[in-house]
């Protein structure tokens, strides 16, 4: 999981940045919110959210993040505590 910096917010898009060497972009289907909703109404420019990395980098460079999963990651470990032995 990694946690970044709402840089833009697109109808399409949302672009974090994360500290690495490019922009993270979480795209529409990886966004907790009901199709058909601005993604400008849930996130703003300068807001820090969490995000699962997907993948490496897509075609224009970037890291592809998510944040539906990030939310289910978090959801599990607050519930089943640290299981690391």
């Amino acid at each position: 999981m990694v946690e970044g910096t709402v840089v833009r917010v697109d109808k399409d898009e949302v672009l974090l940045d994360i500290g690495y060497k490019s922009e993270g972009v979480i795209p529409p289907r990886e966004l907790p919110i009901r199709n058909g909703v601005d993604p400008s109404e849930i996130f703003a420019v300068g807001e820090k959210i969490e995000a699962v990395v997907l993948q490496r980098e897509d075609k224009e460079g970037r890291l592809v993040l998510s944040k539906k999963r990030a939310q289910y990651e978090r959801a599990w470990g607050g519930n089943r505590g640290d299981q690391r032995g």
